[in-house]
Formats: structure tokens, C-alpha cells, sequence
């Protein structure tokens, strides 16, 4: 399999995993269906790059996850998110075939979606992988 594919379900293993957090939201959703309880997180787009030396075959991902609140004020959001990081702290294990070089959050940010009044989260993490 491909580092993208085991890098996912690693992840989502992590996310649905930690009491914590699992405990803040109704789920974590790849695709979130239209009647999902808020709050929930989403992992959405990937974007992967070679990070390949001199034999060695590697891969940098930029993962993004969001955060669906519908609570009044930041709070709510801003406590998943915090959740999300403390979930991946220690790295994420499973990555058949793969190694795990290094995870970290790379940005954060909450916005207003004027329209449905939810507040949005957006975390930007940076993974990198080995083939092994």
C-alpha cells in the first residue's frame, strides 16, 4: 500500500482511538455524512510530495483535518483542535511498509462561516515517511 493510504487509517485509528477526544465530538468522519452530529472532525485534502534521498524512497504529506462546531464562540473548536494535537503527540503507529520520520501540526486557525454561523477549524499537519 501506499504511505498515503496506511498514513490515513493510522490516523484515524489515532483520532478514534483517544477517550479524549472522542469524548468532545460525535466522530471523526473521512467523508462526513449529511446528518452528522456536531461536533466532528473531518479529515480532508493530503497533499504529498518526494522527499526521497539517496536510497531512500520518502514522502512528505500535508494533511489537513477539520473542525465542525456549531457552539457559540471559539471555545468549542479551539478544545477539539487542542484534543486533536494532544491525540498525535506521540506519532501514530501501523504504517505498513512505511516508517513514520517525524509528525507535527504546521498551523491552526478557526474561522466564522458567515452563513451557517458554524465556526470551522483548520489544521495543517506535516508528516513524513520512509519506505522501509
Amino acid at each position: 500500500m501506499t504511505a498515503g493510504v496506511v498514513l490515513q487509517e493510522a490516523l484515524y485509528e489515532a483520532l478514534t482511538g483517544d477517550g479524549a477526544l472522542m469524548a468532545l465530538v460525535s466522530g471523526v468522519y473521512d467523508f462526513a455524512p449529511e446528518d452528522a452530529a456536531l461536533p466532528f472532525v473531518q479529515i480532508g485534502e493530503a497533499v504529498v510530495n518526494d522527499w526521497s534521498a539517496a536510497r531512500m524512497a520518502g514522502e512528505e504529506h500535508l494533511l489537513t483535518l477539520h473542525v465542525w462546531s456549531q457552539a457559540r464562540g471559539h471555545l468549542e473548536a479551539k478544545s477539539i483542535m487542542a484534543a486533536v494535537v494532544a491525540a498525535l503527540e506521540d506519532g501514530i503507529g501501523g504504517l505498513e511498509g512505511h516508517h513514520l520520520v517525524d509528525l507535527r501540526l504546521q498551523m491552526s486557525e478557526v474561522l466564522l462561516e458567515d452563513e451557517s454561523f458554524m465556526h470551522h477549524g483548520v489544521m495543517r499537519f506535516r508528516a513524513l515517511t520512509q519506505r522501509i
